[in-house]
């Protein structure tokens, strides 16, 4: 078990897909129009304090977030005053960050050019398994450099998340980050399953909040592509009474 509370600097890499698609470096494309790809990436400060049930991530190029779990359960994302301009409504609560007791060591492996121990485990939500993890520890100071997510929520792959650590400090995280202005009358976000809010969900395994917005977006999507299709044959229809 990893520190209850902490501070790290880390950089972080998703990606999520739907249907067939090549990948080839940086790039990743899709066959047809029913397949879809969305790539994440952010680099920032954590502040993970599970002693008061709360979260921080600030991602100078996508925004500050700042989650206040029970009796709160606000998702915030805040300005440069701490004040809070948007919310989205958290259905977790905060677990300690931590590898599984029930964890298969699967030996040592080199990356980045330090050579870490992999310990692997499958985290289950709904009766299935949500991801499969790979964290990987420096030995000497028992701390996680990197971790490799991938997603399988619905039995079949979607996606992978890779986080690394470049720092990891144990000890409480500052209060002062966590005093935000205006939580009671902060509004609520109309787009809750905008991409980064959902890679920080998936970053704090926040899963019950990362499925809602996942299968609200999808929903919507779907709505879309039949609107779009009915559309399309209309269109066709009409140019074909046209001819005749």
């Amino acid at each position: 078990m990893f520190p209850l509370d902490w501070t790290a600097q880390e950089e972080d890499f998703a990606v999520v897909y739907q249907g067939e698609y090549t990948h080839t470096g940086d790039m990743y494309c899709c066959g047809d129009d029913s397949c879809e790809v969305q790539t994440q990436y952010a680099s920032g400060q954590d502040y993970f304090d599970y002693t008061h049930n709360r979260t921080r991530f600030d991602d100078p190029v996508n925004g500050d977030i700042v989650s206040l779990f029970a009796p709160v359960y606000k998702e915030m994302l805040v300005d440069a005053t701490n004040t809070c301009t948007s919310f989205c409504p958290i259905e977790d609560d905060l677990e300690p960050y931590g590898i599984d007791p029930n964890a298969t060591y699967m030996g040592q492996k080199v990356i980045d050019n330090k050579t870490l121990d992999d310990w692997q485990f499958e985290d289950k939500e709904f009766g299935i398994v949500f991801e499969t993890s790979n964290v990987f520890v420096d030995p000497s100071s028992q701390l996680p450099y990197k971790e490799i997510d991938d997603l399988t929520p619905f039995g079949q792959a979607i996606g992978e998340e890779d986080e690394t650590f470049h720092t990891f400090v144990p000890g409480t995280p500052d209060p002062a980050k966590f005093a935000v202005k205006n939580v009671e009358n902060c509004p609520e976000d109309p787009n809750c399953g905008q991409s980064f809010r959902q890679f920080v969900r998936q970053k704090w395994r926040l899963r019950r909040t990362w499925m809602r917005y996942f299968q609200a977006d999808n929903l919507a999507k779907i709505r879309a592509r039949k609107a779009a299709r009915a559309s399309s044959a209309l269109r066709s229809a009409m140019r074909k009474s046209r001819k005749h």
